[in-house]
């Protein structure tokens, strides 16, 4: 077998260096990270609730999701901590749990509960659970500033950056906090209300449907078929004037007992830099992608989206996950560097021949670049 190898250089060189080739590229590929992608069997349910008292979300929200996460099959604890305008219940399941089956069965009858939650309260919101020892800050996150409108800066932020951001591959999430988000606002007038015989009920019933998916049944294509929806969205502040209610044998429209106009929700969070209006964009990191190589994509769009911005609009990045690896590796090869240096000259003192180090070496480098 030696004496094969011996003669065989050429092919012996060829295969060493294919298989260096082979670990060279995988490790290129391999995803670089701060922290281990760690899945543990416990998940966290977040639901906001702005401006309510702990005892509200207490009663009104956190029960509810309690008892719905402790009637699912595996789970051991249910724990929870309910705060001014926040509700967070944590379930942790048995060990042998799938989580991610676990989680689509929890998502599920969250989606039951969502109708018995308060009117204003947010969506209930399943996190993975991550030990505060693995925790870090957002991946990337820039603040966007312009001279315009707390509207105009969120609805940029929303329309320019978040949707061709969540294109690119590896990112998971972008979210914007800040600004202001439009409303239409219905003041009733409750003694008209009372002449006609109309109640707040009926309002916000008849207000339910203009957002109902309606199925209408369904069409054969081949081996599939296709399901037909009926979608009865709002467009305009003219149709909701003329929304229709029975009374008496007659009809009356929404604007004969209430005033409907557009506004802006009630500012929660303010920033400014230099006087300006700013909302934040938080960018999240599917687990498992090369941090390195999301960043420099989401760098080069975010190149050609700032160029699309209103004049007067400033993009500045706050934080950064992928400089401080970057300035890690760089650290990693410095020292990788000096230690093999300081092992060839070792080499060379004990063996007095340049030669015997340098196949000691190749012999290290091709055994570690093998996959």
């Amino acid at each position: 077998m030696l004496k094969t190898i011996i003669t065989r250089s050429v092919a012996v060189s060829m295969l060493m260096l294919i298989i260096a080739a082979t670990g060279i590229y995988s490790t290129l590929e391999f995803p670089i990270e701060l922290t281990p992608d760690v899945e543990l069997p416990k998940v966290t349910v977040q639901t906001a609730w702005p401006n309510a008292s702990p005892e509200m979300v207490e009663v009104f929200i956190t029960s509810s999701i309690e008892g719905t996460c402790a009637a699912l099959p595996g789970v051991r604890k249910v724990t929870s901590v309910s705060s001014a305008g926040q509700s967070q219940v944590t379930v942790e399941f048995a060990p042998d749990t799938r989580v991610d089956f676990a989680t689509l069965q929890l998502s599920e009858q969250l989606g039951l509960v969502k109708e018995q939650l308060p009117h204003n309260a947010g969506l209930p919101r399943i996190e993975k659970y991550v030990p505060e020892e693995f925790r870090q800050e957002a991946f990337l996150s820039y603040q966007l500033s312009d001279p315009y409108s707390l509207y105009e800066v969120r609805r940029a932020a929303l329309s320019h950056l978040q949707t061709p951001l969540l294109s690119v591959p590896g990112i998971a999430d972008v979210q914007v906090r800040g600004g202001q988000k439009a409303e239409i606002h219905i003041l009733l007038h409750r003694d008209v209300m009372q002449t006609m015989g109309i109640s707040i009920a009926q309002v916000h019933a008849a207000l339910a449907q203009l957002n109902l998916h309606t199925q209408a049944g369904s069409l054969p294509r081949g081996d599939r078929r296709l399901d037909l929806i009926v979608l009865n969205p709002l467009t305009t502040i003219a149709e909701l004037k003329k929304l229709q209610f029975p009374v008496r044998e007659t009809i009356v429209h929404l604007q004969d007992f209430a005033e409907i106009r557009r506004s802006f929700e009630n500012v929660q969070h303010l920033v400014r830099i230099d006087g300006n209006p700013t909302v934040s964009l938080t960018i999240l990191r599917e687990p498992g992608q090369n941090a390195i190589k999301v960043a420099d994509d989401v760098f080069a769009r975010l190149h050609e989206l700032v160029a699309g911005l209103l004049p007067g609009m400033k993009l500045l990045k706050s934080q950064d996950e992928s400089e401080r690896i970057r300035r890690d590796m760089r650290a990693l090869g410095s020292r990788s560097l000096f230690c093999l240096l300081i092992i060839l000259l070792v080499l060379f003192i004990f063996f007095h021949n340049y030669r015997l180090p340098l196949l000691v070496m190749a012999t290290v480098f091709f055994r570690c670049c093998s996959p």
